[in-house]
């Protein structure tokens, strides 16, 4: 039985990183994230017994919150607008 099912994603084109809980965005957690060219997830666990399963691909299980419409949402927001509005860190000379 899984009791609560959390979520993090990368928003590469605003540099973001959002979170989910259950399916729903719960919001924007950190903005202005540097150039970075790897991530790595980290668990920690609270209890002895405590389990946690992972999915970074969808493809075994589908992902609940739905990417797929965020990233619509998302297109549709930034549709007209020019990229030099896009919010680029000024410091990072690395290309997006």
């Amino acid at each position: 039985m899984i009791s609560l099912l959390a979520g993090c994603g990368v928003n590469f084109l605003s540099r973001s990183l959002f979170f989910t809980k259950n399916g729903e965005l719960l919001g924007i957690a950190v903005q202005k994230l540097r150039h970075c060219r790897k991530f790595y997830p980290i668990v920690t666990l609270h209890s002895t017994g405590a389990r946690v399963r992972l999915n970074f691909s969808g493809h075994r299980c589908p992902f609940v919150f739905a990417v797929g419409e965020y990233i619509q949402q998302l297109d549709e927001a930034f549709r007209g607008t020019r990229l030099s509005r896009v919010p680029f860190s000024t410091d990072d000379t690395s290309p997006p």
